[in-house]
């Protein structure tokens, strides 16, 4: 990586390629010098990409696991070296790529801040200069005497994070650095990038969240398999990944039938959700979704109680309901008792305007002989996450919320 001066270029990464040899073994590499027996494998782990950054820009770098980020924030920070390529970087650099580079367990915390700011460029003057404003970041008064060994996971990303972020580079690269510690720490840290933001400063950021990658970059690129397939606005990005991943989280429409319980006297033969699909099985939120349970009953029954509960990829209960306990448009509570015959038909349920924000959800669907049941194992036919489902909005993708609903606010003066 060359370091030297452009007024308007921040970085320039122009076709950066890197590969990796893997070994099943370490004995391997040995045998293969002795044999000269290829024992390898070979990891394209960038490939050919090229991309400029401008003096004040945040960029947002996206992609699932193994796709080449870390890698390509490596070179960029000249922690590695490129097989191909170059990188020119136009001002001071410093990355914060792997918390806890360059500390020890059985030194104290406050003699850690000495050594991690060393080891990320900081000389000792500017480390006796910013040390308390350090500690003071990190919460850690009380401990920062003690060796670092005695602290929990997240006190370590606390005193990490706030010795890298102390650094005050005009380019500052960031590799999942959010991703640790108590959710008041990541927000205060957050807070503590957006100043850096706002002072002008250059910053490459990854993520996976695309909360984050919405909220504090513009623009984002995209990495795949080592290539670049995307650089645009974030939100565009954003929107082409997360379709991407929710495309192949419903790959997978259903769990094995070995999860399945109740007595099969009335039976769900198959679920289909119908709407506004902006790709199979991916719907608009605020749109009408329509979900058919096909069953086959080979006993008469007007109690069977129909239910349906939507979760979140994370396991959470989004929304739920029964034919006899549901709402109305007027969200009014009603009951809908159906009078079942012997064999086949189908239950629909039409959930209006659907109010489920950007996301993948999996259904489950059961049918209770009564309503209210005292245990799952009391079921005609329980089948939990029948069906894989995601949502997408037209006018943003993610949101910090798990729903909407309408809203009135007014103004009235005193």
């Amino acid at each position: 990586m060359s370091v030297t001066t452009d007024h308007g270029v921040a970085l320039r990464v122009l076709h950066v390629s890197k590969t990796f040899s893997v070994y099943p073994r370490p004995s391997d590499r040995i045998v293969e010098l002795i044999t000269r027996r290829v024992r390898h494998r070979t990891i394209q782990a960038l490939c050919d990409v090229s991309f400029t950054i401008k003096r004040g820009e945040v960029i947002g770098v996206i992609g699932r696991n193994g796709a080449g980020k870390s890698t390509l924030l490596k070179i960029i920070a000249g922690i590695m070296d490129c097989d191909h390529g170059t990188v020119e970087a136009y001002g001071s650099l410093a990355s914060i790529l792997e918390l806890g580079t360059g500390f020890y367990p059985d030194y104290s915390g406050r003699e850690n801040i000495y050594i991690g700011g060393a080891c990320l460029g900081m000389t000792l003057d500017e480390i006796e200069r910013k040390i308390e404003s350090i500690i003071e970041f990190s919460e850690l008064h009380d401990f920062i005497d003690l060796p670092i060994k005695t602290y929990s996971s997240g006190m370590q990303a606390r005193l990490t994070f706030s010795t890298a972020i102390s650094v005050d580079p005009e380019i500052m690269v960031v590799d999942e650095a959010l991703a640790t510690g108590d959710l008041a720490f990541v927000e205060k840290c957050i807070r503590r990038i957006e100043r850096i933001i706002q002072s002008g400063r250059t910053v490459l950021l990854v993520s996976h969240n695309m909360n984050l990658i919405t909220r504090l970059t513009k623009r984002a690129i995209w990495l795949d398999q080592g290539k670049l397939l995307a650089d645009d606005a974030s939100e565009t990005v954003a929107k082409q990944y997360e379709l991407s991943m929710y495309r192949q989280a419903n790959d997978e429409r259903a769990f094995s039938d070995e999860a399945r319980l109740g007595d099969q006297k009335i039976r769900i033969l198959n679920v289909r959700i119908e709407g506004q699909q902006v790709q199979d099985q991916v719907f608009l939120h605020g749109t009408d979704l329509i979900v058919h349970i096909e069953i086959e009953a080979s006993i008469e029954s007007e109690t069977a109680c129909f239910y349906l509960a939507v979760h979140r990829a994370d396991g959470l209960c989004a929304w739920t309901a029964t034919n006899y306990q549901h709402l109305d448009e007027r969200y009014q509570p009603i009951s809908t008792p159906f009078h079942i015959k012997p064999g086949r038909s189908c239950i629909s349920l039409r959930i209006a305007q659907c109010p489920l924000n950007a996301g993948s959800y999996g259904l489950d669907v059961g049918i209770e002989p009564v309503s209210n049941i005292a245990t799952v194992g009391d079921y005609h036919d329980y089948f939990p996450r029948c069906r894989k489902f995601s949502i997408v909005r037209q006018d943003s993708l993610v949101l910090n919320k798990m729903c909407d609903s309408p809203s009135t606010w007014s103004l009235r003066s005193r």
